[in-house]
Parts: structure tokens; C-alpha cells; sequence
């Protein structure tokens, strides 16, 4: 299943953009109007029949019934009995007929005062056709995209740069008007020299423009010509989804050629009728390029799905940069910090020396003054433990004779005694409670000296 390029019908009269330039001057300077464009000189071709073109397109019925009638007969009479000469000769023209009629070329007789039948792809006996199914649009007629099929090679509008070349000479046609632009919605490549180029128009006054409006104004006489000796286009059609009605009525009547009973099966066997529509395939030259549009459409992907990839590893990288980046500003903010406390604690304590003592700063001194006194003055604890420690250096043989009086008055037997490690280890920590308590000392008589000082600038 392959998504053809919808199109509709051709251009109007009037100009939807004001009066433009009808002039055939090329992109790249003035050339003729039968050749030469941003591509080349090139001959013009046409293209596979698209889903909208068989909604929109007209059958070309018989004046009357009778000549409806006659024309069936005619044709019926030309593969199953031909009159011309009245022998076997004639089965074998008959035969003729069939092979005509099935392949869908030629002309066929069957009797010598009566015209000749056609035979083509759209006779009711031509066998090679087939149904297949064609992607609708997804774009609506406000979205104003616009299909442009080009004859040129795809690698013409690969860049940016030569899009842009595209989109100038778009602007050009469209009047060169500061307001209207043009802008490229995607370009996909159909077949090796065919390309489909995707735009829309935007109106600085009115949003885009829609898509039916600019393809009828691209479609006028005078534009298109500028098209083809310009862009070498083959045909402009908007690309809008088809409405309901439309689509009921191209499911009603089945194409030329076709038996009702077997298109009314091939609708009922629609895969998914929301987005396919059955699409009549004549021919092998249909065929073929359907395969070529659908191969064009998977190297598309492709191509699609390596730049991703390319993206990707480039924003893997720019991550990996980040992240590097981010490490350093982390470690950066860290250092900063630090250094910002820092000088909070040096402007806090600037502020201190520039101010006279608080309360706090009173009561702080009054009690280090306290601690002072009872840890210094005569009779306190440092004065205590000092003569502990000497008592208990000098007269540990007589405390020891005197607790083992106290226990023989009580008749109590001391098992054990005290060991010479365990008496040094009472020494040890009455040492250790002496050296604290010194430490203790000159750290109070340093912050006094400091109040001090404070105290004397002030």
C-alpha cells in the first residue's frame, strides 16, 4: 500500500495574492519559456493517477441508453461472434478480439458495416488490474500544505540551500510581498527524477493560507507556466483529506471497467478503511511505479531513521558535555561557598570589634570570671585535687594499713588488695583530670585577657 500524492482540481481565474508577475524570466537570469529553469532544461511527463483525481475525476457516460446499449453489444459481438466471413475464420478473429480486449490494446472487427471497437485498459474484458490501497491524507485544508511534483533528480533538493532556492522562486511568483511567504514542510522523492516537494503559505495578516486557495492560484495559467520553466512542475495539488461525502460516492460507483461485485469486495477487505482507500491498479507501468513509490517511501524512512540516529549521538555527546560542564560548576558553587562563609565569618566578627559589649557579652565574661574563681581561688577544686594527688602519691602504705585496721574491727577480710597497676592507674587518671583542669584554666584566663583587651578599646 502506497500514499500517492491527493490532488484536485486544476486553477482558476483570478489571483489570490493580488496581481503577480506573468513573466517567464528564470531563476538564475532570462530564459526562453520552452526550457531551461532552476533544473535544467527538461521535458515535461505525467504521472500515476492519485486517490483524489479518481474521486474527483468524470466519467464520460453515452448520450443515451441506447447508445449505452449499443456500444455493450458491440463490444460483447466483437469477442464472441464476429460476422465477417462465415467460416472458422471467424473464431479466430474472435479470438483475436479476446486477446485484444484482455491486453487492452488495439481495435477489434466483427462485422464488415460496422465500426470498429476500441480496446483499453478501461474495457470491461482487460485482465491485468488489479486493487490496491492508498494512504489518505492526514492534513486538514487549514493546514495549507501544498503538494508540488517536480521533474528533478532528489539529490537537487537535498540541502537547505537549494530548498531555499526553491522557496525564493516560490516567493517570486507569489508577487514578492513582504507579508506572503512560503515555507517547506517536507520533500520526499517519488522516483528517480520525480520529487514532492511540500509547502504552504503564509499570510502575516491571516495565518496560512489555505491549501485549496493556493493551489488554485498556482494552478492559473500564467503561474503554472512559471512553475514549469522555473521549478520544472509537473503538477501542484493541495494535500487535504477527503471529505465523507466524497468518499462515499467514490466507494458507491466502481471505476471504469470494473465489476461492482468484485469492487464491493475489495472495499468490504479494506485493512483499515479509516486510513486506505481502494486504489485501481491497470497495467503493469501502474504497478511498477507503485513499487518505485513505495521503495522511495522506505528509503525515505530510512534516511529518516539515520538522521535520528545522527541526532541522537550528537545530543548523547552535547549531554556528555553537560555533564562534564556541570561537574565543574558543581565544584565551583562548593568552593564558592566556602569561600563566602568564610568572609560572613570574618564581616561578623569585623562587626563585633567595631561594637561595644552587649549584655550577653557580660553575663559570658561574668561567668568565665565565676569558672575562674572556683577552679583558681584558695580552698577550690584545682587547690583539692592537687593535694589529693600529693596524699595520694606520699601516703598510699598508710591508707593501706589503715583500711586493713578498719577491716580487722569489723572482722571483715579483705580478699583482695590493691595491686600496684591498679594504684597507678588511680594516678594516671587524676593526672589526666589535673592536665584538664590546667587546660582549662589558661583557656579562661586567654579569653579574660581578650575581654580584657576588648574592654580597654572601648
Amino acid at each position: 500500500m502506497v500514499s500517492f500524492l491527493s490532488s484536485t482540481g486544476g486553477g482558476l481565474g483570478g489571483g489570490l495574492f493580488g496581481n503577480t508577475s506573468t513573466g517567464t524570466t528564470s531563476l538564475f537570469g532570462s530564459k526562453p519559456t520552452t526550457g531551461g529553469g532552476l533544473f535544467g532544461s527538461t521535458s515535461l511527463m505525467s504521472t500515476a493517477p492519485t486517490t483524489t483525481n479518481l474521486l474527483n475525476q468524470t466519467i464520460i457516460k453515452p448520450n443515451t441508453v441506447h447508445d449505452l446499449i449499443q456500444g455493450a453489444e458491440a463490444l460483447a459481438k466483437s469477442v464472441s461472434g464476429p460476422e465477417l466471413y462465415g467460416d472458422k475464420r471467424d473464431e479466430i478473429v474472435a479470438k483475436l478480439n479476446q486477446l485484444s480486449a484482455a491486453s487492452g490494446i488495439g481495435k477489434g472487427y466483427y462485422k464488415h458495416d460496422a465500426p470498429q471497437v476500441d480496446y483499453s485498459p478501461e474495457g470491461i474484458f482487460y485482465r491485468l488490474k488489479s486493487v490496491g490501497y492508498n494512504r489518505q491524507s492526514n492534513y486538514k485544508d487549514a493546514d495549507g500544505i501544498v503538494g508540488m511534483v517536480m521533474k528533478t533528480s532528489p539529490s537537487n533538493v537535498a540541502t537547505k540551500e537549494q530548498r531555499q532556492k526553491v522557496i525564493d522562486a516560490l516567493f517570486v511568483i507569489l508577487g514578492s510581498k513582504p507579508t506572503v511567504h512560503a515555507h517547506v514542510e517536507n520533500v520526499k522523492p517519488l522516483t528517480d527524477d520525480l520529487v514532492e516537494f511540500l509547502f504552504y503559505v503564509y499570510d502575516k495578516a491571516k495565518g496560512r493560507v489555505s491549501a485549496k486557495d493556493v493551489a488554485q492560484f498556482f494552478n492559473q495559467t500564467a503561474q503554472f507556466q512559471q512553475l514549469q520553466n522555473q521549478l520544472q512542475c509537473v503538477k501542484i495539488t493541495p494535500r487535504t483529506q477527503v471529505s465523507e461525502q466524497e468518499l462515499m460516492n467514490y466507494l458507491k460507483q466502481p471505476p471504469i471497467g470494473y465489476d461492482l461485485i468484485f469492487w464491493k469486495q475489495c472495499v468490504k477487505e479494506n485493512p483499515d478503511p479509516k486510513n486506505f482507500i481502494p486504489y485501481p491498479i491497470r497495467g503493469f507501468e501502474q504497478l511498477r511505479e507503485r513499487q518505485k513509490l513505495q521503495i522511495a517511501e522506505i528509503n525515505l524512512q530510512e534516511n529518516l531513521i539515520n538522521d535520528l540516529r545522527e541526532r541522537l549521538h550528537t545530543v548523547q555527546s552535547d549531554m556528555s558535555v553537560l555533564q562534564n560542564e556541570y561537574i565543574s560548576i558543581k565544584q565551583t558553587k562548593k568552593q564558592l561557598s566556602h569561600r563566602l562563609l568564610r568572609i560572613l565569618a570574618t564581616q561578623v566578627l569585623l562587626q563585633k570589634y567595631c561594637k561595644a559589649l552587649d549584655s550577653d557579652d557580660e553575663r559570658l565574661h561574668a561567668a568565665l570570671e565565676t569558672v575562674n574563681a572556683h577552679l583558681n581561688a584558695p580552698g577550690q577544686i584545682k587547690e583539692k585535687i592537687i593535694d589529693l594527688l600529693n596524699k595520694v602519691e606520699t601516703n598510699s602504705d598508710v591508707w593501706k594499713a589503715q583500711k586493713l585496721g578498719a577491716a580487722k574491727n569489723k572482722n571483715v577480710t579483705i580478699d583482695k588488695e590493691l595491686t600496684t597497676d591498679e594504684v597507678n592507674h588511680i594516678r594516671r587518671y587524676l593526672t589526666r583530670c589535673r592536665g584538664s583542669l590546667e587546660q582549662m584554666t589558661k583557656k579562661i584566663e586567654k579569653t579574660k585577657k581578650d575581654l580584657d583587651i576588648v574592654m580597654k578599646e572601648m
